[in-house]
Parts: structure tokens; C-alpha cells; sequence
């Protein structure tokens, strides 16, 4: 009898322990739901604060800057694009010379490229400026996927960053038709120059730093006295890769 009654007690300590373990099991499911719950929430939250901003030639600065209703001028993007911004510039031609007037934060870059591998090309054709595409004193940005051409002047660039600009990615561009002259036969001497990208360090107090500058394209260029991709002055902690130059 006594047997017995070990037995059956035995098998309720069993019985309970497995009890236990189920409810146990289900607690650290729903935990484990909870979890991913609450990441996904907060990625979601992340996404939320980042600003995706469109840029196209059909849209209108007075718009929002969404899909449906984008701003018009890359300009307009670079004098209000905030920390954390993604800025999509969708196909076609701006014909448009654009000085960058924002910046990011360490945490927070703001990224201007091209929307779903769309050609974007900004071109200087028949515009004034000496530079295409100016970076002055700004800094935690991103460039990516995008076309830089027709600049003819005499002391020009295509790209410029400088006056201690620092933390700029400059990402798969293209850059070509930055010339001293628009005749290609005129001859070369010490006072023809351009400068298809620079990267100029101005300011002997502050250096511009942190520069990357990998896989983009210079081509159909004619410098002159200068270089297709130059640092000069004082520019520190850089790196240049994975770059094509070629030219006529």
C-alpha cells in the first residue's frame, strides 16, 4: 500500500514539473514575442524619424518633397534637408549649380542620391558659377550615385568641398565635361586650370577631414595645369579608392 502511495506521489511531482515546464515555456514564448515586438516597434519608430525626402524635375519646391508630391530643385534640398535625411533625386537632367548649405551629425548623415539606380544628371550648361557642385563648411553628408557634367570655365570645378568640410562620403558619382574651355583645341599653359573634384583644405586652423572618396568615375575632362582628383592644403584623414579617371 505504502508502495503504491510513493508511486502515485512520485508521479504527481512529475505530472506538476511538467505543468511547470509547459507554463514556463509559454512564459518565455510570450516574452520572447514581446521582445521582438517591442524591436520591431522601435525600428519602426526609427525609420518614422528619418526623413525620406524626393527630389524630381516635374515637382514643385512648394510641395511636401514626398513620392507623390516632390520638390523640384536639388538646390532646395541641400538648403533644407535635415540631420538623418534621405534625399531621392529621381531621372533627368537639373540644370542647376548647387552649393550645399546643410549638414548632418555624427549619428544622423544626411544622403543625397539617386532613387532605385535612376540616371540623375546635374549640369551647368550655360550657367555662370565657377563651381558645379560646392561642399563649403558643411559636414556628416553623403553623395551617391550621381551625375556631375558640363562645367566650362576657366578656374572652375565640378566638385568642390572645402573650408574645413569634414565626415563627406562622395559614393559611386560620375564626373565628366569639366573643362578650362569650351574648345577643346585651345592649347594648355599655367593659367588654364579645372578641377573636375577637389578637395581643398583653405583654412590652416581647421583641416577638412574624414574624407572618403571611393568608386567614382572622372571622364571627359580637360584640366589643364590641374588634376582630374586633387587634395590640396590642409586635408587630413582621407581615403581615396577604387577610382577611374580617364579622358578623351
Amino acid at each position: 500500500m505504502i508502495e503504491i502511495i510513493v508511486f502515485y506521489f512520485i508521479i504527481a511531482v512529475i505530472f506538476r514539473k511538467v505543468i511547470f515546464m509547459e507554463e514556463k515555456k509559454k512564459q518565455m514564448k510570450k516574452i520572447k514575442f514581446l521582445t521582438i515586438v517591442a524591436l520591431m516597434l522601435l525600428y519602426t519608430a526609427r525609420l518614422l524619424s528619418q526623413d525620406t525626402i524626393f527630389v524630381a524635375t516635374d515637382g514643385n519646391d512648394d510641395n511636401p518633397g514626398s513620392f507623390s508630391y516632390p520638390w523640384q530643385t536639388i538646390q532646395y534640398a541641400c538648403d533644407n534637408a535635415s540631420p538623418g535625411s534621405i534625399v531621392y533625386i529621381r531621372d533627368g537632367t537639373y540644370n542647376e549649380k548647387v552649393s550645399v548649405n546643410v549638414s548632418g551629425t555624427p549619428d544622423n548623415y544626411i544622403t543625397f542620391k539617386n532613387y532605385n539606380n535612376e540616371e540623375v544628371i546635374i549640369d551647368g550648361t550655360g550657367l555662370p558659377e565657377s563651381n558645379l557642385f560646392e561642399v563649403y563648411a558643411q559636414s556628416y553628408l553623403k553623395f551617391e550615385g550621381l551625375n556631375f557634367m558640363n562645367n566650362y570655365i576657366n578656374g572652375g570645378a565640378g566638385v568642390i568641398i572645402e573650408h574645413g568640410s569634414h565626415h563627406i562620403q562622395f559614393i559611386t558619382n560620375k564626373i565628366s565635361n569639366i573643362c578650362f574651355s569650351t574648345n577643346p583645341s585651345d592649347p594648355v599653359n599655367e593659367n588654364t586650370n579645372a578641377n573636375p573634384f577637389v578637395v581643398l583644405g583653405d583654412d590652416e586652423t581647421t583641416s577638412c577631414n574624414n574624407i572618403i572618396v571611393d568608386g567614382n568615375e572622372i571622364f571627359d575632362c580637360r584640366p589643364g595645369f590641374s588634376e582630374a582628383l586633387t587634395l590640396d592644403g590642409n586635408v587630413v584623414q582621407f581615403e581615396i579608392i577604387n577610382n577611374i579617371i580617364h579622358f578623351y
